[in-house]
């Protein structure tokens, strides 16, 4: 019975959205509760019941009619006024028309003519209001702080910067605010009136010896075309030559100690502090590693011996102390009957090593590991669940906040390209999946709630291409409304997210975490998709983070076509047919750019477990790659192979590089077992830096104090005062110019700022066109709600006094003519 009440309910709110939706979209007059206007119908029934059987029946029947029409209009009127019906009136107001002049005085503005900036400043003062700021000095440049501070409900702000910042959020995240707060960031156009070029070398603080190292050497210039560019390593020459390029790329390959690199421009510029740079490799010994195989010749060991120290055995060593010598362990296609002594196996990877196991015709499935001590440490277990074919539930929520309205200069905006994602990943589902959609900005909004895909495929694509973009951006809004409609659904439940992820509210970002975390925890995955208009736009590490702690994964527009393998209509595939590997989360180190074209043959038959990562799957959705931490250690699982026991086509070409970042991966950090070392990070000039120490017993150096922050671990800070190369405790380290001089010349960011916040760029001498540009962006267009209740009410009135003026007219005439005619005869 309650059923059959609630049904009749939900049918009668159906009816009001769709006659509040006629009404408001029908007639200039809004009206605030319009269902109230349904009981005009009864109300006029009821009055036609009593006109017809009681009322005023002693008067001739033209005058009873015409009552009834009077009294149907004022029941219509007074329904009007109970609903209360208003005007939306829009008005263009001036707004607040002053502007903020922010002014960078740090070092590299010396490049630059700012002659100009008390003129402009005068100048603008006699028109419009004007604050002035210093937003940064001599080597200080926190921009992006500073232009946050100064942002605000459509605020005006004018920029004298080259946009090189040395500390603070980055430019790009102060435009995205701008945004979000109708406020507008104009730049002036500066001159150049000295030449720099600066030099800087990117490339690795730690390697393992005899590997490849690159080195990538940066050159910066203002109004310098070409630079003689000197580069040395270890006090020889590799590169002296005259360059335009903005960068080259230096390889070298390493033995075992530390290296010391060096890279020189002559040039006579601005300033000499940035001419040279200093950067130190330390190169490590190979870590040792173990394979365990029961195969006279490994494959494995073949290719692993490139990169570290290997030993190769046919079981494991008798005790864990043997086993702790080795910084990971691979299973090269081991069945269980052969890997005795593995009760050492579960400390050995709590305590921070890694294992690898490698699928083949005697391992997972065929070497008998489900139920094994094994099978536990695994992130995979034995067995083939049934692909997923349209029993899913699945909700697409898309982010309409205003960040996404933002038109690129392509014309694009974000939010169409979500849309057309959405409508994407749409095409790609197997039919068979329920599927609904939530859109947000500072609120959920259902587009549509959970329906079979076979059935409800157009209605919605039509009403996701509807959406329009509006508001601000909370993240948790949108999740909340996927919540809610999965909630207490039975079988698969799955969230596809679409957002650039820009919000710069730390709370929401927080809770935006958990309450993912949350879901996933009730069985509901998050799959993230990052949209944007271009990278800068999309906050990919946290959205990255998010994905995995939905138990789903991160992918950017352009792999979305992942999802297919997940949703899609899922292939059948036996072992032994042909397949390519897919790389579904390229969040983690192993997958991220990686591009795969092996063609293997056959694969074991497993199931990520709950808390894995599965990193890659074969192109008809079986696993291929899963990982997990098992204590503080790893453990992978690479289920695929390639006939007789071998992985074929991924010890070949650029597939290796997939083998080499599992083994990195399974190392994990190469000095962790060493009794003795030292880490001292290359430094700046004057900026406080660290040095840390491992050893049993206390450090000494005349130079620093150390202190002990763990087990046999001592640090200490210090700051370096001259540039160069210098040592503690005869390790060396590299100290270099102030940031400050390093990313010379006008930031490419700042235009994306100006042009995404409606700003302009304008030159010094351009006074009027920016009092003209602050006075057009501060105009604001208001709407603003006008009840017409008393405007009713006076016309109601006027019909009731018109209908007892017209009644009396009527009745006056109607004893003149009963008198005439009874007088005639």
């Amino acid at each position: 019975m309650l059923k059959e009440i609630s049904q009749v309910f939900s049918g009668v709110r159906e009816l009001t959205n769709s006659f509040n939706a006629f009404i408001n979209s029908s007639f200039p007059i809004n009206f605030a509760n319009p269902e109230l206007l349904l009981l005009i119908v009864p109300l006029i029934i009821a009055l036609f019941i009593l006109f017809k059987k009681h009322y005023i029946n002693d008067v001739s029947k033209k005058i009873k009619w015409f009552v009834f029409v009077s009294r149907t209009i004022l029941i219509i009127l007074l329904c009007a006024i109970l609903a209360q019906p208003y005007m939306e009136l829009t008005k263009t107001i001036p707004g607040d028309q002053e502007i903020t002049i922010l002014i960078d005085d740090s070092k590299s503005m010396e490049l630059y003519d700012t002659s100009f900036v008390n003129q402009l400043v005068d100048s603008l003062d006699n028109s419009i209001p004007v604050k002035t700021k210093i937003i940064s000095t001599d080597l200080d440049s926190p921009l992006g702080d500073e232009i946050i501070s100064a942002l605000g409900k459509n605020k005006n702000l004018l920029l004298i910067t080259d946009g090189d910042a040395t500390r603070g959020v980055t430019l790009t995240s102060a435009g995205v605010l701008a945004s979000s707060l109708n406020a507008s960031i104009s730049m002036i156009s500066l001159d150049e009136i000295n030449s720099d070029a600066s030099v800087n070398i990117i490339g690795p603080s730690k390697t393992i010896a005899n590997n490849e190292v690159q080195y990538k050497i940066n050159i910066n210039k203002v109004g310098v075309t070409s630079v003689p560019l000197t580069v040395t390593i270890d006090n020889v020459v590799v590169f002296n030559q005259e360059t335009s390029k903005n960068s080259i790329i230096i390889k070298t390959n390493y033995s075992e100690g530390d290296h010391k690199v060096f890279a020189k421009i002559t040039s006579p510029d601005h300033f000499s502090e940035n001419n040279v740079f200093y950067k130190t490799t330390k190169v490590i010994p190979k870590p040792k590693i173990l394979i365990i195989t029961k195969n006279s010749y490994s494959t494995l060991q073949e290719y692993f011996s490139q990169l570290y120290t290997v030993d190769v055995k046919r079981t494991l060593p008798n005790t864990y102390e043997e086993l702790n010598n080795y910084y990971g362990i691979i299973f090269d296609d081991i069945p269980t009957g052969e890997l005795l002594k593995i009760e050492h196996l579960s400390k050995y990877t709590i305590e921070g090593n890694g294992l690898l196991f490698t699928g083949g015709f005697n391992s997972f499935d065929n070497g008998n590991y489900q139920g094994t001590i094994i099978e536990s440490l695994l992130p995979v277990q034995v067995g083939r669940g049934e692909k997923i074919r349209g029993d899913a539930n699945i909700v697409i929520v898309i982010d309409i906040s205003m960040s996404t309205g933002i038109v690129d200069v392509d014309g694009k905006k974000s939010v169409d390209i979500q849309k057309a994602l959405a409508l994407s990943v749409i095409d790609g589902l197997n039919e068979g999946h329920r599927v609904g959609a939530v859109a947000f900005n500072t609120n959920a909004y259902k587009v549509e709630d959970l329906l079979p895909l076979y059935a409800n495929r157009g209605t919605l694509k039509d009403k996701i291409s509807r959406l329009d973009d509006s508001g601000a951006t909370v993240l948790q809004a949108g999740m909340r409304g996927a919540f809610e409609l999965l909630n207490g659904k039975a079988g698969s439940n799955n969230v596809i997210f679409i957002t650039d992820g820009v919000t710069l509210d730390s709370v929401d970002l927080r809770e935006t975490k958990n309450i993912v975390k949350s879901m996933y925890d009730l069985g509901i995955k998050t799959y993230i998709v990052g949209v944007g208009r271009n990278a800068k736009n999309i906050n990919s590490d946290y959205l990255a983070e998010l994905g995995s702690l939905g138990g789903g994964f991160y992918m950017e527009a352009s792999d979305a076509n992942r999802l297919k393998i997940v949703f899609g209509e899922p292939e059948d595939k036996d072992s032994g047919s042909a397949f390519e590997i897919v790389p579904i989360d390229t969040n983690h180190y192993i997958t991220e750019g990686l591009n795969l074209d092996a063609v293997l043959q056959g694969f074991n038959q497993v199931l990520p477990k709950k808390s894995a990562r599965l990193l890659a799957t074969t192109d008809a959705g079986d696993p291929a790659l899963t990982v997990w931490n098992y204590g503080i250690g790893r453990v992978g699982a690479l289920t695929v192979f390639s006939g007789n026991n071998n992985l074929g086509p991924l010890l070949s070409g650029d597939n290796t590089l997939l083998l080499s970042r599992i083994g990195s991966w399974v190392v994990g950090d190469p000095e962790r077992k060493e009794e003795y070392f030292i880490n001292i990070d290359d430094a700046r000039i004057n900026k406080t830096s660290y040095v840390t120490v491992r050893t049993n017993k206390i450090p000494s150096s005349q130079q620093i104090t150390f202190n002990k922050v763990g087990n046999n671990t001592y640090n200490s800070r210090f700051i370096p005062t001259t540039i160069g190369f210098d040592s503690i405790l005869d390790v060396p380290y590299a100290i270099n110019y102030d940031k400050e001089y390093q990313n010379i010349g006008i930031n490419n960011d700042l235009t994306y700022v100006v042009e995404n916040s409606k700003g302009k760029i304008f030159k010094p001498s351009n006074t009027n066109e920016i009092i003209q540009h602050v006075k057009y962006v501060s105009e604001r267009t208001i709407s603003d709600k006008q009840l017409i209740i008393y405007e009713i009410f006076f016309l109601m009135l006027l019909i009731f006094i018109t209908e007892i003026f017209i009644r009396r007219i009527m009745l006056m005439w109607l004893r003149w003519w009963c008198n005439y005619k009874y007088k005639k005869y």
